[in-house]
């Protein structure tokens, strides 16, 4: 037998999903705006949607790797900066969300879970099953070393 609590937390989810689901539809919509800003070589049209789309600050790679290329490809290093920042933080995020719910269900993975954490892996069952499957956060991490190198470099050029 349901409780009212119980309901109160199937509606509860139910709006979180609702709204995740909103939120998904306008980062699809915007990133298909952006992909037709590139085709038609809007780039400043494309950067515009595809900056409005990491301010969602959803998980959704398209955006980031389409500014950082792109921010990268002006030679805009301190944007392309801050857009790989922003990507590490929210890939980050959400692969520390997948890791409890894994541990919610799970609390005796603690330690296969907090390795493949530090070591940005992914974590299966003996049958090949995904326990944990985070999002690649080193290689935001590997270009924002770089994007770092070449703003040094650029200062050191001018000086």
């Amino acid at each position: 037998m349901w409780t009212g609590e119980d309901q109160k937390e199937l509606d509860d989810l139910r709006e979180y999903n609702r709204k995740e689901g909103e939120i998904l539809s306008k980062c699809c919509d915007t990133n298909n705006r952006g992909i037709a800003f590139e085709k038609e070589g809007r780039i400043e049209e494309a950067l515009k949607v595809y900056e409005e789309n990491i301010s969602l600050r959803q998980p959704a790679l398209h955006a980031y790797w389409r500014l950082i290329k792109l921010y990268r490809k002006m030679k805009d290093y301190k944007n392309e900066l801050r857009v790989i920042k922003i990507a590490i933080d929210v890939f980050m995020k959400e692969n520390e969300r997948r890791a409890n719910l894994v541990l919610d269900e799970h609390p005796e993975w603690e330690d296969i879970i907090m390795q493949a954490m530090e070591t940005n892996e992914e974590v299966r069952l003996d049958d090949g099953r995904y326990v944990l499957n985070q999002y690649n956060v080193i290689e935001f991490i590997d270009r924002e070393v770089k994007v770092k190198y070449l703003i040094e470099n650029k200062t050191q050029k001018s000086c």
